[in-house]
């Protein structure tokens, strides 16, 4: 009977012998048969020569794949998905397999071998392994086609797959997520849905479809006879046509990546959306043009999918970009104008008047003429930014920038950068000289190691700076000349060090010893200053504090300050919790950063402080009843402008990278209103949460871009380290860019291996003597009635008109 119901129901007769196998093991793919990687490009995906074009073809291939696929969906019938119970899976070998010919046999003792699932195509569902190393789920259902047809199916799930029809293989390959650390945690990006698209060519009759998934923690899987993968198809627009270079990408809402967004849009609205939007922001005579073409399009009820639309859109997104960029750089050559009279603000002028009749004369036919006239106006004026702003600026022309080549910390909080977050030696303190672009390092017989901070000497001859050699052991303050001469160790491990590492390392001596990334609970010396009375302030781990978490042994870091040779370090604070990246203020105090942990939650406060030298006159700066983002940290003192400081915003987790803001103390400092964000499209939330805004959308992103280190060189431009586009831990994502306040940014310099951070001019500074502090009165009398309203101050605001203050 059973081998009746076989014959009957199974017109093709080794199927489940092939599920079997599946069952039993993976084997080896043999040569020719199919296995496109997840990554691979969707089909209807169709790569031109612009991004126009390319997007117009892609749309086409993807209406004609959904009507292809709609057609045949209407021949199937898709019977629920079985899976394979595990209690019995040591013996699904191919004996009982081939007996059990229909879904619904059972084992000798009566038990089911496959359970049906009520699971909906379309969605992620949770499948149970049923034994073997790796792990294994096993799943089958009946596909039943009125004639032959060809259907594209979307799968994924678990960390590797195996499909099988009607007995053959036709696809096998990895589907694992992949995974790295954000803060304290793991992330896995991207999704199992639609992660591999394939056709699945289906006779008339009954199919048997075999799934076989591999699964660790992630027991996922994903089945769909409709698939989209848009968010793929965009991915890989993004790749072939960056949105640096192509304006529309940037411009386009959100709406237009989501799901069926622009590919699946049932008429033109998204379109004309936006382009109603970007006539506002071109010039006049552009805008006049766009908006006769956008009313003849909707009067002619031109239908959604012609050309002509997008084409529209592209113009509008490529005049709006180009407008932008001629205002913000002439702004920014205005105000050097303003600071520096013999700043040649009129040369450049006339090249950005001549840029601003291009784009109004911009052709309006052939779409890769016109693709070939924008690209060339935004080379343009690439130049332009970068001679204007760079070789050109009073402010950097000729002069030379400092800086760390380091690999970019791997931190699981931004505290613990030197301890957690070193991933690989390797790198020094270099010299960039803007002249002619040449890079100097400073310490060749160091490069081994692993610089962190530095401070620059008050006459510019020496650079102090925290260095860790590659073996085992803690960051150690050193001193050497600019040119290289003269090095010499500051700071020396504390008598009690081998006692300390013995007692609070997590690893054996011997594992330190071999291998130098672990971490042995030992002192570091970081973060160098040089103090205006002649002494050097640093933080230390030394204090022999902890962290209030769990597993962070001795790892506080407070302030401390030494003579200038070295001699006599000791503490100058007593906080119970880290202290970081002091700098000096105009008068004398340090700057620091200063983690609050009393009567405040674990992620906030961790705000900004000053102190005298000695460290007396402790004072909150900034930041103590801020709650986002939760780090200020990395400030400095704008120069001439004692009520400006520009710093990093960040968050507790995963690591010092985030937002860059300037803070006007005139401001009320305990609450947001001092706050400008330089980098408006860059922010930071909660305990661990990385936001950027794309396409006017908030998300939370871990990919650039991202800043740290500003240094500011007047009250509207700025050094800092920038990863525009790449993951925030990205080996070698950072490097040196001049960021303005009217929304410049210019790379300066980048290097090919790893990343570069805290550039720093290389010149003099003016050396300040601490103020006396303000003497308290020996009374405590209450101050006197006010008897007149409190004086109003006066607001500045900024004159970025794309900046925003908190």
């Amino acid at each position: 009977m059973a081998e009746r119901r076989a014959c009957s129901l199974w017109p093709v007769a080794g199927s489940w012998l092939v599920l079997a196998a599946l069952v039993a093991a993976a084997p080896a793919r043999a040569a020719g048969e199919p296995a496109a990687g997840p990554s691979a490009p969707p089909a209807w995906y169709q790569r031109r020569g612009t991004l126009e074009e390319t997007l117009t073809a892609s749309r086409q291939a993807y209406a004609r794949q959904q009507a292809d696929n709609s057609a045949a969906r209407r021949q199937l019938t898709f019977a629920a998905w079985h899976q394979a119970m595990p209690a019995y899976a040591p013996r699904l070998g191919g004996a009982v397999v081939a007996a059990a010919a229909a879904l619904g046999e059972k084992a000798p003792a009566g038990q089911p071998l496959w359970a049906a699932q009520p699971w909906k195509d379309g969605g992620l569902v949770r499948v149970e392994a049923c034994g073997g190393q790796p792990a294994t789920a096993c799943l089958a259902r009946v596909i039943t086609a009125q004639s032959p047809v060809r259907l594209l199916v979307g799968v994924g799930g678990g960390i590797h797959l195996e499909l099988c029809l009607n007995g053959k293989r036709v696809w096998a390959g990895e589907t694992r997520l992949p995974t790295d650390r954000y803060g304290t945690g793991q992330l896995a990006e991207g999704s199992h849905v639609d992660q591999v698209v394939l056709p699945l060519d289906l006779p008339a009759g009954q199919n048997l479809l075999a799934v076989r998934v591999q699964i660790d923690r992630d027991n996922q899987f994903y089945f769909s006879a409709s698939p989209a993968r848009l968010e793929q198809t965009w991915k890989q627009v993004r790749a072939d046509f960056a949105p640096a270079d192509n304006p529309l990408l940037a411009w386009a809402d959100a709406e237009w990546f989501d799901h069926p967004g622009w590919f699946g849009a049932a008429d033109a609205a998204l379109e004309v959306k936006l382009a109603e939007r970007l006539v506002e922001q071109v010039p006049p005579e552009v805008a006049e043009r766009l908006r006769k073409e956008l009313a003849a399009l909707s009067a002619g009820k031109v239908a959604p999918t012609d050309p002509r639309w997008l084409a529209l859109c592209v113009r509008a997104a490529d005049a709006a970009d180009a407008h932008q960029a001629i205002g913000r750089l002439g702004r920014a050559v205005q105000a050097l104008k303003r600071q520096f009279p013999s700043y040649p603000a009129g040369d450049f002028q006339q090249r950005l008047d001549r840029c601003a009749e291009r784009l109004r004369a911009a052709p309006a036919d052939q779409a890769a003429r016109r693709c070939a006239a924008a690209t060339a106006l935004r080379d343009e004026l690439h130049r332009l930014r970068r001679q204007a702003l760079v070789h050109a600026n009073p402010l950097l022309a000729g002069r030379r920038i400092l800086f760390v080549k380091r690999y970019t910390y791997n931190s699981q909080h931004y505290y613990d950068d030197y301890y957690h977050g070193v991933r690989k030696f390797g790198g020094n303190l270099c010299e960039l000289s803007l002249e002619d672009g040449s890079v100097r390092e400073i310490l060749p017989e160091l490069r081994d190691g692993v610089f962190d901070r530095y401070d620059l000497s008050f006459d510019a001859r020496r650079v102090a700076f925290g260095y860790r050699p590659p073996r085992s052991g803690g960051f150690r303050i050193y001193e050497a000349g600019v040119d290289g001469r003269g090095l010499r160790q500051l700071t020396f491990p504390p008598p009690d060090e081998e006692e300390r590492i013995a007692r609070y390392s997590m690893h054996p001596l011997s594992a330190l010893d071999r291998d130098p990334l672990l971490y042995g609970h030992w002192t570091d010396d970081m973060h160098p200053c040089y103090l205006s009375d002649g002494g050097i302030a640093f933080v230390s781990s030394r204090c022999e504090r902890s962290v209030l978490c769990g597993g962070h042994s001795l790892t506080t870091t407070c302030l401390y300050r030494m003579e200038a040779d070295g001699r006599n370090p000791h503490p100058i604070s007593t906080s119970t919790l880290s202290e970081f990246t002091p700098t000096m203020m105009s008068d004398g105090r340090i700057l620091y950063n200063r983690w609050e942990y009393v009567y405040k939650g674990i992620a906030a406060v961790q705000p900004l402080w000053a102190m005298r030298p000695d460290g007396s006159s402790s004072e909150e700066v900034y930041g103590d009843n801020v709650a986002e983002p939760g780090v200020f940290v990395q400030a400095r003192q704008v120069p001439g402008h004692d009520n400006l400081i520009v710093c990093l915003g960040c968050g507790h987790e995963p690591l010092a990278v985030g937002t860059i803001l300037l803070l006007d103390l005139d401001y009320e400092k305990r609450t947001r209103e001092p706050m400008t964000f330089l980098t408006p499209d860059t922010t930071v939330r909660n305990l661990r949460g990385l936001f950027q805004r794309r396409n006017g959308r908030w998300r939370e992103d871990v990919y650039g871009p991202f800043y740290c280190d500003p240094y500011p060189l007047s009250e509207a431009f700025f050094l800092v380290s920038c990863n525009p586009t790449r993951r925030y831990n990205d080996p070698g994502a950072y490097g040196l860019y001049l960021l303005d306040a009217f929304g410049n940014q210019v790379e300066i310099h980048r290097d090919a291996e790893m990343s570069c951070f805290q550039p720093m001019l290389a010149g003099e500074r003016p050396r300040r003597s601490c103020r006396p502090p303000t003497r308290r009165p020996a009374s405590r009398t209450p101050p006197p009635p006010r008897t007149s309203p409190r004086p109003k101050r006066t607001r500045r605001r900024c004159c970025w008109p794309t900046c925003t203050r908190a």
